[in-house]
């Protein structure tokens, strides 16, 4: 099987599976992405089958913890589909969603592109680019049943447990002379255990 072929066949299943509402425990056979590369074809022919249009881009455990918590070795970037984003103060549905799990975020909305070149960018010109910050929660989920087990390159054609996303306002005052990493946030969840609050810091926090 050629590396086209396997991309479409690994896009195709985890498409099709999202469709049904259901879960796997693997990719099939000859369709499992060897390399990073293979692994973001496939998310990026999955976004096709889709039909939706990326809206933006998601990292999923950009933190040790957070890592840890998928059993993976570093970051996954994954999309923001357009019909999965959702306005602030609008009702979502957890119905569906395998993860069942809420993560405050902070959204920085580029306002000048960073094409793509051969050195990293330096922290000083990526925060040059970036024209807002916005509070946001996403909602993510897998099509893997088991996402500890999964490995980055499955979870990454899994589009990194992107699922929906909630935008929120846009911060009210000047955040680049702030350590966003010590920037505290209260949640407060009314669940079927009763109603609580939780806090945390941009370190990390999970809310479940």
């Amino acid at each position: 099987m050629s590396s086209t072929e396997k991309i479409e066949r690994g896009a195709t299943a985890v498409h099709q599976v999202g469709l049904q509402g259901a879960a796997i425990d693997a990719l099939p056979a000859g369709a499992v992405p060897g390399t990073r590369a293979e692994a973001y074809s496939m998310q990026t022919r999955y976004a096709e089958l889709e039909g939706q249009p990326t809206l933006g881009w998601k990292i999923a455990a950009t933190s040790e913890a957070g890592q840890r918590h998928i059993n993976v070795e570093g970051p996954l970037g994954g999309r923001v589909l357009a019909d999965r984003v959702q306005v602030d103060g609008e009702a979502v549905s957890l119905s569906g969603n395998s993860m069942c799990l809420a993560e405050p975020e902070f959204v920085f909305v580029l306002g000048t592109t960073l094409p793509p070149r051969p050195n990293p960018y330096t922290l000083d010109e990526v925060v040059a680019a970036v024209a807002a910050l916005h509070f946001g929660i996403e909602l993510p989920s897998s099509r893997f049943t088991d996402v500890t087990t999964a490995g980055a390159l499955q979870m990454i054609a899994d589009n990194a447990c992107g699922h929906r996303f909630v935008l929120g306002p846009a911060a009210k005052e000047t955040w680049t002379s702030r350590d966003l990493a010590e920037v505290s946030m209260t949640a407060e969840v009314d669940g079927p255990a009763g109603p609580r609050t939780i806090e945390g810091v941009g370190t990390c926090t999970f809310v479940d």
